[in-house]
């Protein structure tokens, strides 16, 4: 018996584990369904240079993210947009200059899955186990009974659930049911990021800088919707990264096809020199089932982000769902899932 069970090992799982350390509580364990830490975490590595195909920025106002990167010793360096940046709408593209005085935004040095890596080496083999996918939670005996894909059982006086609201309520069953009105929301809340494509262009040079370009870019017309610079925090590995529009016409497309799109669209933004690139790497997150359901393939018109009934507890003060999609601040970032992996930890210890 296991006084908590936490159920998955992306960013908010990891800070509720280290947190509980931090409170003097050990007898825990982390179930994730991958084979690795991180969940939409997700940092690809080109030659040393780390390529974000998961979340990336951290805001100037992201003040708890910023405090646990300072106190696990991970830096963070300001993103780069001094210069030209670009628009594109029906097939006319125009240059502009971004006002000053904007709050700024950094990137996490090392890339971003240095912070999830940093957090799992604060875990004992006997606090976790990767590939363990949950099917089913009871509750029963004054426990809470799971089980996994592959029928093992794991029982614990409180559960953690940290996976997105539509995730858990299509793919998890619940004995009793979870209330009506929960469930019709976790079926209602965007899963954050879940209907983009993450794209990234891996250059030799950063040939945008030395022709007057931030490498930012936003277009109506697709197939990118926005790019930004990628150089690394050492600036000596150069890409150009950012958001596919999640229109249907990109979307249904395959890699090789995507890719001669955007090379294209990138030459009529920066130069014929964007056509002379050294890799194209890209993250179809509407694809990844464990991160996405069929529902999250359209944007909503509005978010249920940090909405009360994902404050409350369930099972008799058993059961709390925590993730970004929860956070009461933040939702939909790396700070909101900071948030909620905190929260998460003192409903545990309480």
């Amino acid at each position: 018996m296991k006084d908590i069970i936490i159920v998955g090992g992306g960013l908010t799982g990891l800070i509720a584990a280290y947190r509980l350390k931090q409170k003097g509580i050990n007898n825990f364990l982390v179930l994730e369904a991958q084979n690795r830490w991180g969940g939409r975490i997700d940092t690809f590595n080109h030659n040393n240079l780390p390529i974000e195909l998961g979340p990336t920025w951290v805001h100037a106002d992201h003040t708890e993210l910023l405090t646990l990167l300072k106190e696990i010793e991970i830096p963070v360096f300001p993103q780069y947009n001094k210069g030209i940046a670009r628009y594109e709408m029906h097939g006319q593209v125009q240059s502009f200059i971004p006002p000053e005085g904007q709050a700024p935004s950094y990137r996490i040095g090392g890339g971003t899955e240095k912070l999830t890596d940093q957090l799992s080496k604060h875990l004992n083999e006997d606090q976790f186990r990767l590939s363990t996918y949950v099917r089913s939670i009871t509750n029963q005996d004054g426990a809470l009974l799971i089980k996994d894909r592959e029928g093992n059982e794991y029982y614990g006086k409180k559960v953690i659930v940290t996976l997105p609201p539509r995730l858990i309520v299509e793919n998890i069953s619940f004995d009793p049911e979870l209330p009506g009105d929960l469930q019709k929301l976790m079926h209602s809340t965007y899963t954050w990021m879940s209907s983009y494509i993450k794209s990234a262009i891996v250059y030799d040079q950063p040939f945008w800088k030395e022709k007057g370009f931030s490498g930012m870019a936003f277009s109506q017309d697709g197939p990118m919707t926005e790019l930004h610079d990628h150089t690394d925090i050492n600036d000596d590995g150069y890409a150009l990264q950012g958001f596919v529009s999640p229109d249907k016409q990109y979307v249904s497309l395959s890699k090789s096809e995507r890719e001669k799109l955007i090379i294209r669209q990138l030459e009529g933004l920066f130069g014929p020199e964007a056509g002379d690139y050294a890799a194209y790497y890209e993250k179809n997150w509407s694809s990844d089932p464990y991160s996405a359901v069929q529902g999250d393939q359209l944007m909503p018109s509005k978010h249920l982000y940090g909405h009360g009934l994902y404050q409350k507890s369930y099972f008799d003060d058993r059961l709390m769902f925590a993730c970004t999609e929860t956070a009461p601040q933040s939702g939909g970032f790396m700070e909101g899932a900071v948030i909620a992996g905190k929260l998460a930890a003192d409903f545990a210890a309480g």
